[in-house]
């Protein structure tokens, strides 16, 4: 079962990173949040929404899902643009599914500045604009019944957040 949810699994985080100085942290402007509602339902779910946010002061920040429902053996595509208002000096950022609030997975932190994104090199400086896209699928599996999060965040070098993206969704076949 293990191995299943491994190919099962997905995430792609879009987001970069607001650096904060330490003294700062309690002052950071709270993340700007958006959900996208899908179009159309699998015949399987039901309440799916993507959910995306980014902790940038000063920044602009676009981004979409497509399709944006879950459709399994079907690939998303994620894009997201940033216009910075900060020095960004790096990202690691991490994954991990959820079955009705219990962890099934985590992924391993990744470095985005050196790996999946292997395009963005850091740092990125201020006023810099900088698209990020990926196209992940999830397999057809056999799934149980339940509420479904597929969670991911990213952190800032001095580990304070960047930004996250989750989809939820619950199975009801």
């Amino acid at each position: 079962a293990t191995q299943m949810l491994r190919y099962m699994v997905f995430f792609v985080t879009v987001a970069l990173a607001v650096t904060q100085p330490h003294h700062q942290r309690h002052h950071v402007t709270p993340p700007l949040c958006f959900s996208i509602p899908p179009p159309a339902l699998n015949p399987h779910l039901t309440n799916q929404t993507w959910r995306i946010c980014g902790n940038f002061d000063h920044s602009t920040f676009k981004a979409s899902v497509v399709p944006r429902h879950i459709s399994f053996g079907k690939a998303v595509n994620i894009t997201a643009t940033f216009t910075l208002g900060v020095d960004i000096l790096a990202m690691q950022c991490e994954w991990k599914l959820v079955l009705d609030g219990i962890i099934l997975f985590s992924g391993y932190s990744a470095d985005v500045c050196q790996r999946h994104f292997a395009h963005v090199k850091c740092p990125i400086l201020k006023g810099d604009t900088v698209t990020l896209h990926a196209t992940k699928g999830i397999p057809y599996v056999s799934l149980s019944k339940g509420m479904y999060a597929f969670e991911g965040t990213c952190f800032n070098q001095d580990k304070a957040l960047i930004g996250s993206v989750n989809a939820n969704f619950t199975w009801i076949y």
